[in-house]
């Protein structure tokens, strides 16, 4: 078969349509697309500047108040987890505990209610929450509801966390506790943590 001359002129303006059509289409797709992209570019944007307001209010509080920052053997990892010391109990442990502690850590030697940190005036102290729960301050062990002091050797009772203490939850969630109320640090403490 040869095809008629009005054969050829309807299959030739069929695929025009389809084309046109493919076009159209493809030109919708563009708009979208543009669309999308200006929308997301601006919801980024938007992302970018909230980041920074956050930021900037996490730079502002830890000049102002009490907390405990990260320490981890990679130096990008340190300095990155903050949490900040409310006036009052805070408490620390697992999240699986009832009630939910404030600050909550995951690893097999964190209990449920790991810890107590109690703030007043500008005095933090920390006793452990539960028996058996392995918490160091500066590396001595904390048995009881003990007063942090740098260079204690035996801590008991409630301890008073003193600027720069270096406070270790379980076997891996090592901390420097900050308190810009009473920055005076411990004789003999390092100068760089």
């Amino acid at each position: 078969g040869a095809r008629s001359k009005a054969e050829i002129e309807r299959m030739r303006k069929e695929m025009e349509e389809e084309i046109r059509a493919q076009l159209l289409a493809n030109q919708e797709q563009m708009k979208d697309m543009d669309e999308s992209f200006e929308e997301k570019l601006k919801r980024n944007r938007e992302e970018q500047e909230a980041m920074g307001a956050a930021q900037a209010n996490t730079q502002d509080r830890k000049s102002k108040d009490p907390h405990l920052v990260n320490l981890n053997e990679d130096p990008m990892l340190s300095g990155v987890i903050f949490h900040f010391i409310e006036p009052g109990e805070m408490t620390i442990g697992r999240k699986d505990a009832t009630p939910p502690p404030n600050i909550q850590l995951t690893g097999l030697s964190i209990s449920k209610q790991h810890a107590v940190i109690t703030f007043e005036g500008s005095e933090a102290t920390v006793k452990p929450g539960e028996q058996g729960a392995k918490t160091k301050i500066n590396g001595v062990p904390l048995t009881g509801p003990t007063t942090l002091q740098h260079l204690d050797r035996v801590l008991t009772g409630p301890t008073t966390l003193q600027h720069l203490d270096r406070v270790l939850f379980g076997s891996n969630h090592m901390y420097v506790f900050h308190n810009p109320m009473n920055p005076k640090a411990p004789e003999n403490t390092p100068s760089k943590i």
